[in-house]
């Protein structure tokens, strides 16, 4: 099972990073911020693989739960648009980046696993999906979902953030009651993670598409 965790967690960067990079001219506004959460995931892998393997290395989780929520944040600020206030948003992000630092400094130590903010997080994440999707009901802009870029990477944040939740919350508790439970939990995240990434994939795909077209209609 080692091995299906390393693979889910190196092999579904690949796509979103080798298309990410292909379209990267054509990843406006919200884009770059996804863009930047898989720049963020390939960093951390390798610095979880490779520079600091063998040793406890959760301190990088303390670091990585903040910077996605302020990348997903700041994605959300554009596909929000005109539906939430951006400084709402950005309140919110402030707000959960301040109670990472409280966690990490009082209640869950660097050296341990973050699993509250991780957890919070996810809830919060999920809304933020749940909202777009509210979002496009009521003004009903999209006529053709399939062909949608955002309607598949919001499907693949609602599928990882709400399912991850309870994963993330009893994560420590879990533990402690059954290791095989705790690591079948992770497998799960760890699967729900790759089809995140691979929705990605081809929301970065679809933008590039659409983008073309564009281009080549107007000759």
């Amino acid at each position: 099972m080692n091995s299906y965790i390393d693979f889910i967690a190196n092999f579904p960067l690949i796509p979103p990073l080798v298309l990410g990079l292909l379209f990267l001219k054509y990843l406006k506004g919200g884009w770059k911020w996804v863009f930047g959460f898989i720049v963020l995931g390939v960093f951390m892998q390798i610095l979880h693989a490779y520079v600091f393997a063998g040793v406890n290395n959760l301190f990088l989780m303390h670091l990585y739960v903040p910077l996605k929520f302020i990348l997903f944040t700041g994605a959300y600020r554009h596909f929000l648009k005109g539906f939430i206030s951006g400084r709402i948003l950005v309140g919110v992000m402030i707000l959960f980046a301040g109670y990472c630092i409280y966690n990490t400094i009082f209640i869950q130590r660097i050296t341990e696993y973050n699993s509250y903010p991780r957890a919070l997080g996810s809830l919060v994440l999920a809304i933020y999906a749940i909202l777009w999707y509210l979002k496009s009901l009521s003004r009903m802009e999209i006529t053709r979902l399939r062909d949608e870029p955002t309607v598949w990477f919001n499907t693949g944040m609602l599928i990882y953030f709400s399912g991850t939740f309870f994963v993330f919350i009893l994560s420590n508790q879990i533990l402690f009651q059954s290791v095989q439970l705790s690591k079948e939990g992770w497998y799960f995240s760890a699967t729900l993670m790759s089809i995140l990434y691979l929705l990605i994939s081809y929301s970065f795909f679809l933008v590039g598409k659409k983008a073309k077209s564009k281009v080549a209609s107007s000759n």
